[in-house]
């Protein structure tokens, strides 16, 4: 009877102890964002041609079709809300089908890929979709990850990171 209230016992510790650990990858979470502020994407630039002549803030999106659909959409509908002229905007998908993104979201632009994932790895893996937001030298200024939680910390952080990269917009013209 003692041996089996001990793996009992045990057992209750364990699983306890499993979940503290979960709720600590949790909390990390927001570190990796931190994690890629002023770091430099080298990969950037051989993903999209196009920028290698070109010295201007951006606006990236990162998204892979392992994403959760709800949270794309929610991407989409920031970058719409953060189109500006004063700064290029690009979206890269990470073995992505274009065609199911263009057509059920309505996208027409140009939508990159990143089939062999250099992008997501030079972020340290970070999860996506993510939105970056890069200075003329590809330097990660801030970064949101819009996940689908209808928190009032999420809408703060997401309304914070629109402002955000308005305010460097205008500091910068």
């Amino acid at each position: 009877m003692n041996r089996i209230l001990l793996v009992f016992f045990l057992s209750s510790c364990l699983t306890a102890c499993g979940n503290k650990k979960a709720e600590n990858e949790n909390i990390e979470k927001p570190n990796k964002v931190l994690s890629i502020i002023d770091k430099k994407l080298n990969n950037l630039n051989p993903i999209i041609e196009e920028l290698i002549d070109k010295k201007s803030n951006k606006l990236v999106l990162l998204f892979s079709d392992n994403d959760c659909w709800t949270c794309i959409i929610n991407s989409f509908e920031i970058i719409k809300t953060l189109e500006s002229k004063d700064y290029d905007q690009y979206v890269i998908g990470i073995n992505s089908h274009q065609d199911r993104i263009k057509n059920e979201l309505g996208y027409l632009k140009t939508i990159y890929n990143d089939n062999k994932g250099k992008l997501k790895k030079e972020l340290n893996y970070l999860n996506t979709p993510v939105i970056i937001f890069l200075n003329r030298e590809n330097v990660v200024l801030n970064a949101f990850l819009p996940q689908y939680r209808q928190s009032f910390e999420h809408i703060a952080s997401k309304e914070k990171f629109i402002s955000f990269v308005k305010k460097t917009l205008k500091d910068n013209t």
